[in-house]
């Protein structure tokens, strides 16, 4: 798996063929498609989304901003992606510490409204926290990393 830079043909490829749970959380968030299409192509302008990639197809997008001290996320994923065989979990452990990495080592912050069983555990297994959960929401946090050595 890989990560570039999301355009706006990635983010309409995903949206295409949104995972019906994906959709169902936009929907559990308050928002609607062209509501969370035009925030995800807004902040893959200004170089804050990336398309996560398998095997060359693009699978998610995934964006974030710096809020109060805290990178906010968002994703949204094709079905493939939840896929046991598409490794997932790891990659995205790494993509989220490298982010981290690369903003100072604030935490990180995701608000999931997922009602997939394995949700919970997936946040568990990438070192998340949960923080909160206020009807179907779940708030999970990454904690704060230390600064990375110098060399």
């Amino acid at each position: 798996m890989d990560a570039t830079p999301a355009t706006d043909h990635d983010i309409d490829v995903v949206f295409a063929r949104l995972d019906p749970e994906s959709a169902r959380e936009i929907d559990l968030a308050g928002s609607d498609m062209a509501q969370a299409r035009e925030m995800f192509s807004r902040l893959a302008s200004i170089g804050q989304a990336d398309a996560i990639r398998h095997e060359g197809e693009v699978l998610a997008v995934f964006a974030w901003s710096v809020r109060d001290g805290a990178i906010e996320t968002g994703f949204l994923a094709k079905e493939r992606f939840f896929r046991p065989d598409i490794p997932s979990v790891r990659f995205l452990a790494r993509h989220f510490r490298a982010l981290q990495d690369r903003c100072g080592g604030i935490p990180l912050v995701s608000h999931s409204y997922s009602q997939r069983a394995s949700a919970p555990r997936w946040f568990d297994l990438i070192g998340y926290d949960l923080v909160a959960s206020n009807g179907p929401c779940r708030t999970y946090r990454l904690p704060k990393r230390s600064a990375a050595p110098q060399r």
